[in-house]
């Protein structure tokens, strides 16, 4: 099993078909890796997760880990437990409580997964926050995309 250390990570997208699309490029290789998936989310994914990961090109061991986790719901006190690999999905409130809860678990990688529209009006906020982005091109740095300083 592979070592995490705490990490946070922000990713944007346009609908749940997008934002599922760029998890499963990332999640592919990470959990080959056999480590630990959670996810919280703020809204519904598993019909979209069903039809999308169906048409992908992944093991069968991860699909299962994967559609097991978006159909799972966690209990609060369970949260400050979790280790691995943690995808929070909603908007920036729901996303910022969630963290102030997993702040203190350093055996974790948070992907903050943002809806556009909070992207667009707190940009700043969320860049400052996190060390990078993961879109559909993969996990960049943030301070090797961006030219000038937040």
């Amino acid at each position: 099993m592979e070592q995490i250390n705490y990490e946070k990570i922000c990713s944007f997208y346009v609908s749940k078909s997008h934002l599922i699309v760029i998890l499963l490029q990332y999640l592919k290789e990470k959990l080959k890796k056999d480590i630990e998936l959670t996810v919280l989310t703020e809204d519904d994914f598993y019909l979209e997760i069903q039809k999308i990961i169906n048409k992908t090109e992944i093991e069968s061991s991860i699909k299962n880990k994967i559609e097991k986790e978006f159909r799972k719901k966690i209990n609060k006190k369970a949260i400050k437990k979790i280790k691995g690999i943690v995808i929070v999905q909603g908007d920036y409130e729901y996303i910022k409580k969630v963290n102030i809860k997993l702040e203190k678990n350093k055996k974790i990688e948070i992907i903050n997964c943002f809806k556009f529209e909070d992207f667009e009006t707190k940009t700043n906020e969320i860049l400052r926050s996190h060390y990078k982005i993961l879109n559909t091109l993969g996990e960049k740095e943030i301070s090797n995309l961006l030219s000038r300083r937040i």
